[in-house]
């Protein structure tokens, strides 16, 4: 009759085992497990390394875009009536603080000045340049009317210059004609012009028929 081996249950995998070999197989389960402890440990660890290195990822921030507010002007008729600029004033605080801008006062219309000056203030400039006997020319005049006849507007002095020395000019010419000898038609019609102008302008009545006309 053969020889027949009883056989045991192991402790860790649970299996029957021949009894001459259940110590080699209970060493061989211990390291089995071992092994496999140590490596669901160190899988157990690299997930939680890999989790904390998750958290501890610093996510990149987001690109601020600037925003910019428009403000909007609202212009004040300065012909309107008080109540349409106070209407208009009115809408363009409202508009300006909806949209967080500040308040926009509206500037005030600059009015021209204009200086008015006489005919006779104008007859005196014109006199006291014809009388100077330097300095003749158009720059140097230009100056004198500005510092001695301001009330003069700057447009203005030129033209009154030039017009002011072409007739002086013609006033020469004829003088200068009227002396011719022995007389001619020339020299007569000279003369007789320069009688004619040094009475200076004509007057007329109030109810002349030029005038009405």
């Amino acid at each position: 009759m053969p020889y027949s081996q009883a056989e045991m249950t192991c402790p860790h995998c649970k299996g029957s085992i021949k009894s001459d070999n259940f110590s080699r197989h209970k060493k061989r389960c211990k390291i089995n497990m071992k092994t496999t402890k140590a490596g669901s440990t160190s899988l157990s660890s690299s997930s939680s390394s890999s989790s904390s290195s998750g958290r501890s990822t610093v996510k990149p921030k987001p690109v601020s875009v600037p925003v910019t507010r428009t403000c909007t002007m609202q212009y004040v008729d300065m012909k309107a009536t008080k109540g349409g600029s106070t209407s208009s004033s009115s809408s363009s605080s409202s508009s300006s603080s909806s949209s967080g801008c500040p308040p926009v006062k509206p500037k005030p219309a600059s009015v021209p000045v204009t200086q008015t000056c006489t005919v006779q203030y104008e007859k005196d400039a014109v006199s006291c340049m014809l009388r100077r006997t330097s300095d003749v020319n158009l720059p140097m005049l230009e100056r004198y009317l500005a510092s001695k006849f301001s009330e003069i507007p700057a447009n203005l002095r030129e033209l009154i210059i030039e017009v002011a020395f072409s007739a002086a000019k013609k006033v020469a010419l004829m003088h200068r004609d009227s002396l011719i000898s022995p007389p001619n038609a020339l020299s007569e019609e000279a003369g007789e012009a320069s009688i004619r102008l040094s009475h200076g302008l004509s007057s007329i009545e109030p109810d002349h028929p030029m005038i009405k006309s």
